[in-house]
């Protein structure tokens, strides 16, 4: 969501660097729908303000790097199962014994 649109759902200007934490929220909080999200974000921000919005940001910042470190070990995992395969249909593989 661009802040201009978040503007208009809440009917106020927010300055740079309270959407940025803003949108942190918005794009990782796992509280936060991905159909409904504009909607809620925009009625958090209006019940609480920055207030709620930057004592959500430790735990949307958490999330986010949960869901790095997830996506890393299902790149790990695809690539074992790729290797392992490869070793059951009997091809050539690297790094083995």
């Amino acid at each position: 969501m661009m802040k201009e649109e978040f503007e208009q759902r809440i009917g106020q200007a927010v300055s740079d660097s309270d959407y940025k934490v803003i949108e942190a929220v918005y794009t990782y909080h796992p509280v936060i729908d991905n159909v409904l999200g504009k909607d809620q974000i925009a009625t958090i921000y209006k019940s609480g303000g920055m207030r709620i919005m930057r004592d959500m940001l430790p735990t949307a910042e958490q999330a986010k790097q949960l869901e790095s470190e997830i996506a890393q070990l299902r790149g790990t995992i695809e690539e074992k199962e790729r290797i392992y395969n490869a070793l059951k249909n009997g091809d050539a593989v690297g790094g083995g014994h």
